[in-house]
């Protein structure tokens, strides 16, 4: 079993070299080219995609949709942040009764975090201040600070920088945010629903199949930062629908996103490859 077969295409030459039986684990969306798509068809037995757009992008590539099958990723329901929201909070100085956004993730393009950013300085002149943590480094750190103080919100966004405990970040929110063009299945999305967190994010691949539109959080059509600074005003002003999103984000992750749904989807792969 290797990874994405753009990302490790040595692992099917060996496999097809040692007569063995391959597996491929796709977590992202990608389009592979016609020579990729090929090897698939012809030496990896099996296609595990952590979601259907993932499936479905390979289909489109030219890889059969026989060899294609959607296990989603699942999380440990039973996990606890090590710290308390209100430490995490006190560390950055952030005033009690203010509404704390954020996001989770590799600072690179493709996360588009600069729309995160325009959406902070949108609602930064509301009454109730808005605070925004973005947890996670990458080569997009120095640009996007200088964009964070370019736009006047350096007061308002904080850049924690990798963290081990993203979860007690998340817990320290009063809603997430994912900004991504694409993702495969993302785990950050589950982490933040077993938090009991709405999720905003784009209907995009991957959080379109994670979140349920007005009911765990808000899917947004338009992808710009006044899509996204709407979104959280929309929740801010009803406490309500952030409680009770929150606790359907919970339950769907605790029900049909958790790690034992997942390792038993795994497994039955595995079984038919080898039977």
């Amino acid at each position: 079993m290797n990874n994405q077969p753009s990302s490790n295409f040595e692992g099917i030459l060996a496999a097809r070299d040692l007569n063995l039986k391959c597996i491929q684990h796709s977590r992202i969306d990608v389009s592979l080219n016609p020579f990729e798509a090929d090897a698939v068809n012809k030496w990896v037995t099996k296609v595990i995609c952590v979601s259907k757009g993932v499936m479905n992008g390979l289909v489109r590539s030219g890889v059969r949709s026989e060899k294609c099958i959607t296990v989603y990723n699942g999380i440990d329901a039973q996990v606890k942040p090590k710290r308390e929201a209100k430490d995490i909070r006190d560390a950055f100085g952030i005033e009690d009764g203010s509404f704390v956004i954020g996001t989770v993730g590799s600072l690179i393009k493709r996360k588009r975090i600069d729309l995160l950013l325009n959406a902070v300085a949108l609602l930064k002149e509301m009454e109730r201040k808005v605070y925004c943590l973005i947890v996670g480094a990458g080569p997009e750190m120095e640009r996007l600070n200088g964009e964070s103080a370019r736009l006047g919100i350096d007061d308002r966004v904080f850049f924690t920088g990798f963290s081990t405990d993203a979860i007690s970040y998340i817990n320290s929110m009063d809603l997430f945010i994912l900004t991504s063009e694409k993702e495969g299945l993302p785990r950050v999305i589950l982490e933040a629903m077993l938090m009991g967190k709405p999720v905003v994010a784009f209907d995009v691949t991957g959080p379109g199949e994670l979140v349920i539109n007005n009911e765990t959080g808000i899917l947004l059509k338009g992808e710009n930062p006044q899509s996204i600074a709407g979104a959280v005003k929309r929740l801010m002003e009803d406490r309500e629908m952030i409680q009770n999103m929150g606790e359907a984000g919970r339950k769907r992750v605790v029900n049909e996103f958790n790690i034992e749904r997942y390792a038993a989807g795994v497994n039955r792969v595995f079984e038919e490859v080898l039977s």
